[in-house]
């Protein structure tokens, strides 16, 4: 998870350079509406990473041993470079050369990871699965102190299965999932130049802008159906194939994380209120609240995934490893997983 953050963070800081260099917010309208489609659309495929378990379906808790397990995941999927370098072109600045290799193959990486637990059903045939991250407060802050970024990230979902076939002999398991996925999260960096710069609006109302730091917001609520074939061989692997169906509404987009005022004053709400509805009827402006100044867009809509993997299985121990691939959106993906499972 740290790395791939840390990639994400290295091409967007490298981008920051330029951007505090020219405040002209209105020449980066477009291509900011291009990239936080692009964000919003891939969010509802990047909340389903955890919870995607070799095993189509794990048996009843009540059985002989019971059947539950509890693990971690963590994964990426990637935004295509064809939606992200627009934006960075326009700046004058490129894609690391460290981390090309990983974006021309997979796109700008977004993270995720999870804890987890599956439980087995009890008398009726069903497992159920929750996942859950945040990063504690006194993470953010050691995150702030070392490096100078603002992160924070919460992930939640749950998963109920149903078995249409159980494993047995040379039959495969195969399971139907219908499952919840919420996930929320911002990415505040530093700037090479933090003076103080002025905003004019389309109204001609200036606002001055101070303590600006890059940022990026995310938000997803997805409700995903799945479905998923399963069979050990030997005990010792678990191979698999499914596919999903996500219908997700997304808010995502970039911006400055900054103080805001007018003549000297900060802003009030009714002040923001009234700037944002002037801006509404600007095509391509950004919109204004308490915390900064960013363009953000709404997505709603449905997306259709294939995923594969296998697990190596030692015991109660299970090592997963998957690729995902939204068709709808082009994305690619990928999760590890580790678990105790009985």
């Amino acid at each position: 998870m740290k790395k791939l953050t840390a990639l994400f963070s290295l091409i967007v800081l490298t981008s920051a350079a330029t951007y505090a260099q020219n405040y002209d917010f209105n020449q980066y309208a477009g291509d900011f509406k291009t990239f936080s489609s692009a964000f919003a659309k891939v969010l509802p495929f990047n909340s389903t990473i955890g919870l995607q378990w070799s095993n189509a379906y794990i048996g009843q808790l009540i059985d002989l041993p019971p059947h539950f397990g509890v693990g971690a995941t963590v994964g990426f999927t990637g935004i295509p470079m064809k939606d992200v370098n627009p934006i960075i072109d326009k700046m004058g600045v490129s894609v690391p050369s460290a981390a090309s290799p990983y974006t021309s193959s997979f796109g700008l990486p977004i993270p995720a990871t999870d804890v987890e637990a599956r439980i087995g059903g009890i008398i009726l045939p069903f497992d159920f699965g929750v996942k859950f991250m945040t990063i504690p407060g006194s993470q953010k802050a050691a995150m702030k102190s070392s490096t100078g970024m603002d992160f924070d990230y919460t992930l939640f979902g749950l998963e109920l299965r149903v078995p249409l076939v159980r494993e047995k002999f040379f039959i495969p398991s195969v399971s139907v999932g219908l499952g919840y996925n919420h996930m929320e999260g911002n990415l505040g960096m530093p700037m090479p130049n933090t003076s103080p710069f002025s905003y004019t609006m389309p109204d001609s109302t200036v606002l001055e802008i101070s303590q600006p730091e890059l940022a990026f917001k995310w938000t997803t609520d997805a409700v995903d159906l799945n479905l998923q074939i399963s069979k050990n061989v030997f005990w010792i692997i678990t191979p698999y194939l499914g596919t999903g169906i996500t219908f997700g509404k997304s808010n995502a987009g970039g911006g400055l994380n900054a103080t805001v005022s007018e003549n000297g004053q900060a802003l009030s709400s009714s002040e923001i209120s009234a700037l944002n509805s002037a801006l509404s009827k600007v095509s391509g402006a950004p919109s204004i609240n308490s915390e900064g100044i960013y363009y953000m867009r709404n997505v709603t809509g449905t997306s259709f995934r294939v995923f594969g993997g296998l697990s190596l299985n030692v015991l109660i121990i299970k090592l997963d490893l998957a690729a995902m691939y939204n068709v709808t959106g082009g994305n690619l993906g990928a999760q590890g997983n580790v678990r105790v499972q009985l």
